[in-house]
């Protein structure tokens, strides 16, 4: 994919996700964080889980948005090729991880059940618990790749036989799922005692964020002029009303009862709000500031961004691996800012390294067999017009 055919915007918000991750599990010392780092690190690792939030919101509105896309365009919505292309994004990267961890762990010595396996290979990690700590958010995901793409293509099924609008549920749908999932959340949170694994990795606990990305994106794809004129005459009040919803991640770990009951409810609302500023600034940037977007250091933030997946995946076994081979190296004496800086180089450098290595080779094979729908011939109405394409830099992203 041409690096000038994504949107920069959304590729700097998903760096901000990733690097969130990142330093929440960052190497964190017995005693805490030097005094002089305290400041910034401090809050950055407090607030790092919620950067799987934010990408939750990108995925659920850039992935529902090829869908919908895709209805604009042929009128229809193909679920088995839709699902073929998530897999052949998603799986070759995921398989290779799981592949070098188990070789790796049995070098080590260390013991893998067959249960972890399955669970890591079929996607229940979140529900059955994995051998690595971080997966359980593509379990969530995966789960709801194949459920929007069941609903999307039911609505659009629907409409070509009954003849109506489209998509008229999405909002209510998603509002209902959102509602849901803050209920379960609630009862969950009454009826049992406080677990990672109940209360946090759950799918039908935390589909909500990628729920409001679809409602989001299914705004964008109909309504865009509208929603973008609000948008960008709510700027202000909309980036101190987002800032308000995700800042009490900085102060309060996802164990209290606020933040894994409504706080999830509102750092999806939160991020969301961030995503729509950026839209709005990539709509409406002047073109001086456009240029910025291509400096150095907002390039090489873009990269991270449109790295994010692979960088994702692959921070876990630098953390564990990666930073234990630097301290045998070391001899266990390199002082605390400079792991850190080995951690965040390897972290991002074999995240883009190996996402070039397998990822873009089966996204060249993927795209020649099973191409985009911008290189599939547009259908046209029985005005002899062609059907409206939406907006394809925006959802260009996720493909």
């Amino acid at each position: 994919m041409a690096a000038q055919k994504r949107m920069a915007t959304l590729d700097w918000l998903r760096a901000v996700a990733v690097g969130l991750v990142l330093f929440r599990h960052m190497p964190y010392w017995d005693g805490g964080f030097p005094d002089f780092m305290n400041v910034l690190l401090k809050p950055l690792h407090q607030a790092g889980w919620a950067g799987v939030d934010l990408f939750f919101v990108l995925s659920g509105f850039l992935v529902s948005g090829l869908l919908f896309r895709e209805y604009q365009k042929r009128k229809q919505v193909r679920i088995g090729r839709f699902l073929t292309r998530r897999g052949l994004k998603i799986y070759p990267q995921f398989y290779a991880l799981i592949i070098v961890s188990c070789v790796v762990e049995l070098m080590l010595g260390n013991e893998l059940t067959w249960k972890q396996m399955a669970a890591e290979l079929l996607f229940i990690q979140n529900y059955a618990g994995g051998y690595l700590g971080h997966t359980w958010s593509l379990g969530v995901e995966e789960h709801f790749y194949i459920g929007v793409a069941l609903a999307i293509g039911w609505l659009g099924l629907r409409s070509k036989r009954n003849g109506g609008q489209p998509f008229k549920g999405v909002i209510s749908g998603c509002l209902l799922v959102m509602g849901t999932c803050l209920a379960l959340r609630c009862f969950t949170a009454w009826s049992s005692t406080f677990t990672h694994h109940t209360h946090v990795t759950p799918t039908h606990l935390r589909i909500d964020s990628l729920a409001f990305g679809v409602l989001l994106s299914y705004l964008y794809a109909f309504k865009k002029t509208q929603m973008m004129r609000w948008v960008h005459r709510q700027r202000p009040m909309m980036l101190a009303t987002a800032i308000a919803m995700v800042s009490p991640a900085f102060f309060l770990g996802y164990e209290t009862l606020y933040m894994h009951t409504v706080g999830f409810t509102l750092l999806a609302l939160g991020s969301g709000g961030f995503l729509l500023l950026m839209l709005d600034m990539s709509d409406n940037a002047p073109a001086q500031s456009k240029k910025t977007r291509f400096t150095p250091v907002m390039k090489g933030i873009a990269i991270i961004g449109a790295n994010s997946y692979g960088i994702y995946l692959w921070h876990y076994p630098m953390l564990h691996w990666g930073l234990q081979f630097s301290r045998t190296v070391g001899k266990n004496v390199l002082p605390y800012h400079v792991e850190l800086v080995i951690y965040f180089v390897m972290s991002i450098a074999s995240g883009i390294l190996i996402t070039r290595l397998v990822e873009k080779p089966v996204l060249m094979w993927r795209d020649r067999y099973f191409p985009s729908n911008d290189k599939l011939p547009t259908q046209i109405d029985q005005a002899g017009a062609p059907l409206q394409t939406g907006n394809a830099e925006t959802f260009k992203q996720a493909a």
